[in-house]
């Protein structure tokens, strides 16, 4: 359910006693500020939160439903998604943003030259910024609509290819030979060169969000 309007938080873990409480086990550190939330979304249903406990589990939140009467009730929630619209989304502490929100930013060195595009956010243990070397925002929202509709022309044309290969006499292998070999001729159209960006202080400057421009430095250094 995650898209362009909702964020999703995480999910209905169990229901909790036999009036219609369920616990939700939430993403993130973000306990304190879903339990003030007044309304949220469960497979796209709307529930306005009559009340709401933060668990004993310190990643989960306990809350009544308007609604959500019973325990079976509850149970038919469970394993699913819950979420906010993002203008209700919690707001998050200074210097840390939504993936969203960095996603388009154009990156500038300390020389004021433009570097490329934030096309992606790594995470794990080496956390990173993608870029997309040298492209504007808008030049690769062209780039990937000539993309779709490339991929779209050539399943067309394999389709057809396809046809006319079974159709000649040689049987399922000389077909499955020649049907590979065109694929690999094929193409999407231009190769976006890519490079990352540690997410730390000694590369990454300052981040305008409001700006949508990323600020970053000392990358001889990488």
């Amino acid at each position: 359910m995650e898209d362009n309007d909702f964020l999703v938080l995480g999910k209905v873990s169990a229901p909790v006693g036999f009036k219609g409480n369920v616990r939700i086990k939430v993403k993130g550190k973000r306990t304190d500020e879903v339990r003030k939330m007044p309304r949220l979304f469960i497979d796209g249903e709307e529930y306005a939160i009559e009340h709401a406990r933060l668990a004993l589990q310190s990643d989960a939140v306990v809350m009544k439903l308007a609604g959500v009467d019973d325990r079976s009730a509850a149970m038919k929630l469970c394993k699913k998604q819950v979420a906010v619209r993002w203008d209700d989304a919690p707001e998050l502490p200074e210097d840390t943003y939504y993936i969203r929100d960095l996603i388009g930013m154009a990156v500038v060195d300390e020389n004021g030259t433009f570097l490329g595009t934030v096309v992606n956010v790594i995470l794990g243990r080496h956390e990173c910024y993608e870029i997309a070397r040298g492209k504007t925002l808008e030049e690769l929202k062209e780039i990937e609509q000539e993309q779709q509709e490339r991929a779209k022309e050539n399943a067309e044309h394999m389709a057809e290819f396809s046809r006319k290969a079974y159709a000649k006499p040689g049987g399922m292998l000389t077909a499955s030979k020649e049907i590979k070999e065109e694929k690999q001729k094929l193409t999407l159209g231009e190769n976006v060169e890519k490079f990352v960006i540690p997410i730390h202080k000694k590369y990454v400057e300052r981040t305008d969000v409001k700006g949508k421009t990323l600020y970053v430095k000392n990358l001889d250094q990488i």
